[in-house]
């Protein structure tokens, strides 16, 4: 009996006794959303504001650990949800969008001249024709503020505006649409293995 205690004692300190630590990547997901309604003739333009309120709140369901070193922010896809409503009569939009930091003078395209088709039923759209120069701008904001999990203190909120043009064009746009941005964060921390 001594001996079965002794190698279940033994096994036990070697096994607990071996524990190491592990660096472990781990690659958690941010949607974004915004909804708008489009009822107009020819062409639209629509602000979407994303609050600090909404950026404080998207961090903390993060629930990034403190000692999580953040690796890398990147933007998956933009994507429209699009709705058309019973008087709608165009058929698709060549849709345009900018963002800025609400306060600052500086916008950036993030998508230009992108055909969407105007489905008859809802439907969500990967919005291709990004520009490359907008989407970094907001991809590098989004890291400074994922990487120091705080917003400057100057911060109010980023500004999006969606516009487009209706085809036919003198053709009655009547839609709801929601603005989807589908963020992916990669962060490591080292766990007891």
């Amino acid at each position: 009996m001594k001996n079965i205690s002794f190698i279940l004692l033994a096994t036990t300190i070697l096994f607990f006794g071996s524990c190491e630590d592990k660096m472990v990547k781990l690659y958690p997901t941010m949607d974004g959303k915004k909804e708008f309604v489009i009822s107009n003739v020819g062409s639209f333009s629509n602000e979407v504001i994303i609050s600090r309120a909404d950026i404080e709140a998207s961090l903390k369901d993060l629930d990034i650990p403190a000692e999580g070193e953040v690796l890398s922010v990147s933007v998956e896809t933009v994507q429209l949800k699009v709705a058309p409503k019973a008087d709608n009569a165009c058929t698709a939009v060549m849709v345009s969008g900018t963002i800025q930091e609400i306060g600052v003078a500086t916008k950036k395209e993030f998508v230009k001249n992108f055909q969407l088709p105007v489905p008859t039923e809802p439907m969500t759209i990967k919005l291709g024709g990004l520009v490359e120069a907008g989407v970094a701008e907001f991809t590098s904001q989004l890291d400074r503020i994922i990487r120091t999990k705080t917003l400057p203190a100057d911060f109010t909120g980023l500004k999006c505006v969606v516009s487009g043009t209706s085809f036919p064009v003198d053709k009655k746009l009547s839609f709801d649409m929601e603005l989807i941005v589908k963020i992916t964060i990669e962060y490591q921390q080292k766990v007891k293995i």
